[in-house]
């Protein structure tokens, strides 16, 4: 059996009393399930419109009208003698009048089928109204529905009136009579064209626009009549029911209060419907009331000259209006140019070929796509009639006269190509003389147009393919597909502007490319392999949909088939990998709902082939090479039996260890379709495959998991039976432990032992993972124990930190639980990767690209970076530049005798002071409130971090980083701004039910160039938030706002930052720092020199998840702890801690579990698990990002501080344990070391150099490689780790032993923090002791070591601090961060000196 995928919602219903105490109801109902946010449909691509011309029309008959009456000229228009006289280029005068009449429609019909060579002609010559109504009604009846063309040409008889009439015979010639144009309407029908050549001709087609108006509004009269005799019944007639009045029932009672001057209500209509004659159209040789030519040198019929042979008409009016060239050919030697229209090689091939291009290409330009799909793409008379008339537009213009269309077509006769066109024309007939001589051997020279149009087309990739509008040489490229020396160039072009995004596809499959391509995969050419393939590529990731039927003619999708297979012969491709991973797209897009591409893929062993790529190093290979097994057996029950007897099944398992996500995700989907089918015969593969999926269920991808619960889904609904009983069991246990709760005990009997309690009656509950706990269930077979672990881990899903995962579970939760039918959501794995192969690809992206905007933000940013950093050290580098000792870090080979103190223990003032209670919001999900958990300073911005409860607040604080312009960092520094509120990320999971989980741990990633926020809540999940700094602060602060700091802007950075304003430019740093990071409007691209004033608060990015995970899924302790009282601090109970390492590119992940866990972000994947060997929880995790990266330093619960090496196993890679601390290790942290001085200031140490001196490196503090960590009781310790038998100093922070309850080391100076539940914050200082004394414990006592205390706010009569429970200092600066207060109002104050740095 195969499962349905993607069903109508099923109603929930499911009471919130049922569910696990665990569990948090997500709020389930139509209108969340609907939610874009909730469905993470944000990588969707945007529609690319139609451009299928979906209802063609061919013209298949066509009715050739000739009314010339040969010899009599019309009575209204009088001919000179002179007049032209050619039509259809023969002299009527040189035979007889009938005999030149049927030559002449000869000659017309030869020259339309050059146009539509299948199309049934009818000739009508000199006809009367009755032989002219029987041929219209005969093409109808013959054409039915298809297009009929009606060619008028009126030379012989008087101008149409301008009531539309025009003019045919009696029977006997002898009177001209009129017929109207509603009658020809009548008996032709539509759709159909209209040629009317003849003078006045306009008059016609502004009548027949009148009567199709006219036939319209009868149509839709009739259309409401109908409608209101179909509803007048049910409205009169109608007897009130007995015992009621008239003026009782409702109708009356509200007809009585609408009183008698009441409008009655407006008749029913019904919808407009589509004209009749919506596909009739007109070409008119001229307006109202004017007269057609009569040049001599041009034909009589010149309006169909024009549209029927257009070359010999162009070389014929070149010659005419350029006297040089008539100079050397003549009239009659343009008419005999050499060559057929349909041989290229020859000089009429090629003009005919160069016209097509130029007359598309004009046409491209100038008309709304929808027109020219209409009159250029779905006819090919059609399509050749208006390219025809461009050219007539531009003749007849010349003479006086305006051809008309309908629909109407904008004027094209000075389109800029003409110019192209006369040059190729100039130079073609420049070799008549030579071509034409008799006996002459000269060869034809062929134009270059299309190699110059090309250039120009690469030249405008080159330099300014920035704006979404394509270049004019697009179409032309269609007709160079047609040369095979063209073609390989056009391609790669074509190639290279598809790669600019989705609207470059758009843009291409509206001018018509799709054909060209599709044919061109019938060609063997090996060079045109690697360039097809992207081409198809790139089509399919745009519009997959729409060519699944078109890959199936002539086995089309074989050619990438061949280029999948291994034993292909592809030495022209270069990135062979990257070819097979798009041919692997391919035929999934083939495969993607359509069982016609699932049965061919099938039949020529597309799996076998993807099979054996699992392996392949090119992870997006191994990527495709998943989804395209998945999308060739979904729901397909043939494929997923040739897939498990071949066992491809394991060979994909053995992917889900895969160290890229989507190919984890892709392994996932393929397992999941394989589950699609069940039998008691696969049940043991089936079981094998869901316990590899299970794993899959914690991986830190939100895409993995999601994909996981899907492919749960499949074995969920096939064994409904047994996970209802399951759920009933668990339920029962829970009613079972609250009733045993509840219920009072007998004296001397112990309770009975409940599900809850694992039947550990006196032993009490071991401690150990509640994950293992939940998975790790007795049952009585495999069978039972697979599905008890599904059910248990789906539970878990339900909760799980990404909304989209956790409504997937919920709902399937909620399915069991209510024993409805179960469907499985349908897989968007596909839709969302799909997305990659629509990006630029060959190109660099914009902000790859040297000068970009984005490089120049980089560079912008990484300068002001390094200014700041040595700002921050300016002290010590002056000390350099005048030759005084330095103290550095303690693994220096030369000290002072006496340890040197930070500069000038100036008083620390408090800056700014400001409430951090969470906002109010209008979500039915309040954010709990909180004290103040963590707070992190950007080092580089004028931002603060701060979690407290279930937000954490983005606080922007001007000047705190960046001084205003014209500050000098030999004076104090200005004030702060007044804090102000950017956002506030809400942590909580948003249901109503679930459990409130504060926010324990801030932790930037990348600080230095696009920073993320990780967030990590009490209960061992981590959310990382993305634009979560406002660049616009940079902009701002650096550069002012308005004109009155435009002095001062210029002034500070010439005096701040010479080198970096020099090298961007001032016009970089004014705007272009701040125009990219602005939301675009949609459809537009961002120009490069575009200038723009800075963005407002509303006008910046709003935060976003990037992705969230359970990072410690083996916490021991509760996830939510009680409340304690008495003299017990935040930094009491169990929270998760976090520290980014970027030289690992890892996130450190511990709270009250055994182990501490390194998590790739990158790759999604836990990088290192190492086990502290220890059941008390992890306080605190840091290390030496720079120089001693793998080295982890963990303060625990129990007081002592374990230092950890992920390089060696993870059982062995506790190196140290340092136990001094009495009491729980509130805080630890290790002074980092910073970038070399040659790195930071090459100058300076370039100086140094030239003196020949060696001197230290004064980029480094005093307590760079220093462990510190601090207890509970109150003392400080400062550890050597090259002496880790004993700390080298011990500072007593606070007497009496006073509960510390907050602590923080500053990154790159000698200078501690500690915070206490007493009300009060001490700095201290750590400079540790000389290395004589390192053997020995030095110990000071608070007053010594102590540089500044904090009790009270600063003012008149300032109120006492309160319990200090966040500390943190700026990475760079001597500011200090402090929470305080209570959870219902909790505080932060920032403190700073007046030095500018350490």
């Amino acid at each position: 059996m195969v499962l349905p995928t993607d069903p109508p919602l099923p109603t929930l219903g499911m009471r919130a009393d049922l569910l696990p105490a665990t569990m948090a109801v997500v709020a389930a109902a139509d209108e969340e399930a609907r939610d874009p946010a909730v469905l993470g449909r944000a990588w969707a691509l945007p529609s690319i419109g139609e451009w299928r011309s979906r209802d063609r029309i061919k013209t298949v008959s066509v009715a050739l009208v000739l009314c010339m009456n040969i010899g009599v000229g019309p009575p209204d228009a009088p001919k000179p003698a002179n007049a032209a006289k050619l039509h259809a280029w023969t002299d009527p005068f040189k035979d007889t009048p009938p005999k030149a009449l049927e030559a002449i429609a000869k000659a017309l019909q030869a020259q339309y089928e050059v146009l539509q060579v299948r199309a049934r002609y009818r000739l009508a010559l000199d006809p009367a109204v009755e032989d002219t109504k029987k041929l219209c009604v005969s093409l109808r009846r013959s054409a039915k529905d298809e297009r009929v063309l009606f060619h008028y040409n009126g030379h012989g008889v008087p101008k149409p009136t301008p009531s539309g009439e025009l003019w045919v015979f009696n029977k006997t010639y002898t009177q001209y009579i009129p017929v109207s144009v509603y009658d020809l309407q009548t008996w032709l029908g539509a759709p159909a064209i209209f040629v009317w050549d003849c003078s006045a001709a306009g008059n016609i087609l502004l009548a027949f626009n009148q009567f199709v108006a006219q036939r319209d509004a009868e149509q839709q009269q009739q259309l409401d009549a109908l409608l209101q005799q179909h509803l007048a019944p049910s409205s009169v007639g109608t007897a009130p029911a007995p015992g009621t009045t008239p003026g009782s029932t409702a109708n009356g009672a509200a007809a009585a209060a609408a009183g008698p001057e009441s409008p009655a209500p407006p008749p029913p209509r019904s919808p407009p419907v589509p004209s009749t004659f919506a596909e009739c159209i007109q070409l008119a040789a001229c307006g109202p009331g004017e007269t057609l030519p009569w040049n001599a040198d041009l034909p009589a019929d010149v309006f169909t000259a024009c549209l029927t042979t257009p070359i010999q008409m162009a070389l014929r009016w070149f010659l005419l209006t350029h006297p040089h060239a008539r100079a050397r050919v003549t009239l009659e030697q343009a008419a005999a140019i050499p060559g057929r229209l349909g041989d290229r090689r020859t000089p009429l091939g090629e003009l005919n070929w160069i016209f097509t291009a130029v007359t598309d290409t004009i046409a491209w330009s100038v008309l709304p796509r929808d027109m020219f799909r209409r009159l250029f793409r779905q006819d090919l008379l059609v399509a050749g009639l208006f390219r025809n008339f461009l050219l007539a537009q531009r003749v007849l213009k010349s003479y006086g006269c305006n051809p008309l269309t309908s629909p109407a077509l904008p004027e094209t006769d000075k389109h800029p190509l003409w110019a192209a066109w006369d040059m190729v024309v100039d130079l073609c007939i420049d070799q008549f003389p030579d071509l034409l001589a008799p006996g002459s051997k000269v060869e034809f020279i062929h134009s270059t147009f299309f190699a110059e149009q090309l250039t120009a087309f690469d030249i405008w990739l080159s330099q300014g393919a920035l704006a979404d509008r394509p270049p004019l040489q697009l179409p032309i490229v269609l007709q160079v597909l047609l040369s095979q020396h063209h073609r390989l160039r056009a391609l790669i072009i074509l190639s290279r502007f598809l790669d600019l995004g989705p609207w470059a596809v758009s843009e291409a499959l509206q001018v018509g490319i799709f054909p060209y391509v599709l044919k061109l995969l019938q060609s063997p050419a090996p060079e045109l392999k690697p360039i097809l393939v992207f081409i198809w590529t790139r089509i399919l990731a745009v519009d997959p949909a729409s060519c699944q039927a078109d890959l199936m003619k002539d086995n089309g999708f074989t050619y990438f088939i061949h280029v999948l297979s291994p034993s292909a012969n592809l030495a022209a491709i270069q990135d062979v990998s990257e070819h097979r991973a798009m041919c692997a797209f391919i035929l999934s897009t083939l495969c993607h709902g359509f069982r016609d591409g699932q049965a061919a893929c099938l039949h020529h062993s597309v799996l076998p082939l993807c099979q054996l790529y699992l392996g392949d190093p090119d992870d997006l290979l191994r990527q495709w090479a998943c989804i395209c097994i998945a999308q060739v057996c979904h729901q397909y029950s043939d494929a997923i039996l040739a897939a498990l007897e071949d066992g491809m099944h394991a060979r994909v398992a053995a992917c889900l260890a895969d160290t890229v996500t989507e190919v984890r995700a892709g392994a996932v989907l393929a397992l999941g379709t394989f589950l699609q089918l069940a039998s008691p015969q696969l049940q043991p593969v089936s079981l094998e495959m869901v316990t590899a999926l299970l794993p899959t269920l914690a991986d830190a991808s939100p895409l993995v998991r999601g994909e996981a619960v899907i492919a749960l889904a499949c074995f969920l609904s096939h064994h409904r039976a047994h996970f209802e009983a399951l759920a009933d069991q668990m339920i029962a246990d829970r009613a079972a432990a609250a009733a045993a709760a509840t219920s009072p005990t007998e004296p001397g009997k112990p309770a009975a032992p409940t599900a809850s309690s694992g039947g550990n009656s006196g032993k009490g509950t071991p401690t150990k993972s509640r994950l293992a706990a939940l998975v790790s269930v007795p049952a009585s077979s495999i069978f039972d124990s697979v599905t008890s672990a599904v059910w248990k881990l789906l539970l878990m899903a339900s909760v799980d930190p990404d909304r989209a995962v956790a409504v997937s579970a919920q709902r399937l939760v909620d399915a069991v639980l209510a024993k409805a039918p179960i469907y499985p959501p349908c897989s968007l794995l596909f839709e969302k990767r799909r997305r990659y192969f629509a990006e630029p690809q060959i190109q660099p992206a914009e902000h790859r690209q040297p000068g970009s905007v984005r490089d120049l933000e980089r560079r912008w940013t990484f300068e002001r970076n390094r200014s700041l950093l040595v700002r921050s050290r300016a002290p010590c580098l002056a000390a350099v530049a005048a030759d005084a000792p330095v103290i550095t870090s303690t693994a220096a080979a030369v000290e002072p005798a006496e340890p040197a103190r930070p500069a000038a223990p100036a008083a620390w003032q408090q800056a700014v002071t400001f409430p951090v209670a969470s906002p109010s919001t209008t979500s039915t999900v309040a954010p709990a409130a909180g004290p103040v958990r963590a707070i992190r300073v950007h080092a580089f911005e004028d931002v603060v971090y701060v979690a407290n409860g279930t937000n954490v607040g983005v606080w922007e604080i001007g000047g705190l980083t960046h001084p205003p312009p014209g500050s000098s960092p030999s004076l104090p520094p200005p004030p702060l701004d007044a804090p102000t509120r950017l956002w506030s990320l809400d942590c909580s999971s948003g249901s109503d039910g679930a459990p409130r989980i504060p926010v324990t741990a801030v932790e930037l990633i990348h600080e230095d160039a696009y920073s993320l926020l990780a967030a990590a809540s009490a209960d061992g999940t981590v959310r990382v938030w993305r634009d979560v700094v406002p660049y616009r602060s940079a902009y701002r602060k650096q550069h002012g706002d308005g004109a009155a700091r435009d002095a001062a802007q210029d002034a500070y950075a010439d005096d701040a930052e010479p080198a970096l304003d020099r090298e961007l430019g001032n016009w970089f740093t004014r705007s272009l720092y701040v125009a990219p990071l602005r939301k675009p409007a949609a459809g537009t691209r961002r120009s490069v020199r575009s200038k723009a004033a800075p963005p407002q608060a509303d006008s910046l990015v709003v935060p976003s998840i990037a992705t969230s995970w359970r990072a410690a899924p083996d916490l021991t302790a509760p996830r939510v702890p009680a409340r304690r009282t008495g003299s017990a601090s935040v930094a009491d109970t169990p929270a998760v801690v976090l520290k980014w390492i970027s030289s690992l590119g890892a996130l450190a992940v511990a709270g009250p579990a055994r182990t501490v866990r390194l998590w790739d972000l990158e790759r999604d994947q836990p990088a290192h698990t190492v086990h502290t060997r220890s059941a008390a929880a992890v306080t605190g995790i840091t290390s030496d990002a720079l120089a001693r990266p793998h080295v982890l330093v963990a303060g625990g619960a129990d007081g002592a501080v374990r230092v950890l090496d992920v390089r060696l196993r993870p059982t062995d890679a506790l190196v140290h344990t340092l136990r001094e601390h009495a009491a729980w290790c509130v805080g630890v942290d290790v002074g980092q070391h910073l970038p070399p001085l040659s790195a930071v200031a090459p100058e300076v140490a370039a100086a140094a150099a030239a003196d020949g001196g060696e001197v230290n490196d004064p980029m480094q503090s005093a307590a760079a490689g220093l462990v510190v960590s601090a207890s509970a009781a109150g003392d400080v310790r400062v550890w050597d780790m090259r002496h880790p038998a004993r700390s080298v100093l011990a500072v007593d922070a606070f007497a009496n032993n006073a509960s510390l309850s907050a602590f923080a080391l500053h990154p790159y100076a000698p200078l501690a923090a500690a915070g206490s539940a007493t009300q009060q914050c001490k700095l201290f200082d750590i400079t540790p002791p000389p290395p004589a004394a390192q053997g020995q414990q030095q110990q000071r006592s608070g007053g010594k070591s102590v540089l500044h205390t904090i009790t009270h706010y600063d003012g008149f009569l300032g109120q006492r601090l309160g319990k200090v429970t966040a500390l943190a200092f700026h990475p760079l600066l001597p500011t200090l961060a402090m929470g305080a207060g209570t959870a219902a109002a909790p505080v932060v104050t920032l403190y700073r000196t007046s030095n500018s740095g350490f």
